[in-house]
């Protein structure tokens, strides 16, 4: 059963619910990158986590290599990107809390942006969509054929859209603005 989120429109601002939204995701490990641009992320402890979107629009990603995720005790081997800024439809992110599930959800638009955006990637499985037109599901992982080192610091796609994402992930660094129809809940174990 779903705990209900409070009516965010009548008491809430959009700066404290994004406030509200970095304090819960700093304490789950889903970082928010909000220091200073020289500063470097101080990244919470890497758990697990799924994020799913119905369709999400990047710009500037690049793929950065595979590593671990960097807080990470397990040191699994993550493939790292990074995104200049992203706009989701249907956004969800679920993850372990002490007492259930967090669940974050954004039905509407909900734009990310970071300095840049960083993200540890599990697995993630989409379909990319060229001229408006869904082509076939792919799935990138760590064990994804990474191009040349040399040539991972030039690949930048300008803009990418994706349809029916579903991603596990250990981190992300980035800022996060939601809109105000984001709901935080709270969800039972099992």
């Amino acid at each position: 059963m779903l705990t209900p989120a409070p009516d965010v429109t009548s008491r809430w601002t959009a700066t404290g619910l994004r406030i509200a939204a970095c304090v819960l995701l700093v304490a789950l490990g889903l970082q928010t990158d909000t220091a200073t641009a020289g500063a470097a992320p101080s990244p919470g402890p890497a758990g697990e986590f799924t994020l799913s979107a119905a369709e999400i629009t990047i710009d500037g990603l690049r793929i950065e290599g595979a590593g671990p995720a960097p807080g990470d005790p397990r040191r699994r081997t993550t493939l790292r990107l990074s995104a200049l800024q992203a706009v989701a439809r249907q956004l969800a992110v679920q993850a372990s809390a002490p007492a259930g599930r967090l669940a974050i959800t954004c039905p509407a638009n909900c734009r990310v942006a970071g300095r840049p955006a960083r993200l540890y990637v599990l697995e993630l499985t989409a379909t990319p969509v060229v001229a408006g037109i869904p082509t076939v599901p792919i799935t990138l992982s760590p064990t994804f054929p990474l191009p040349p080192p040399d040539a991972l610091g030039i690949l930048q796609l300008p803009r990418l859209t994706l349809r029916d994402l579903r991603a596990r992930l250990t981190l992300v660094t980035s800022d996060l603005v939601a809109t105000p129809a984001t709901r935080i809940d709270l969800l039972p174990r099992g």
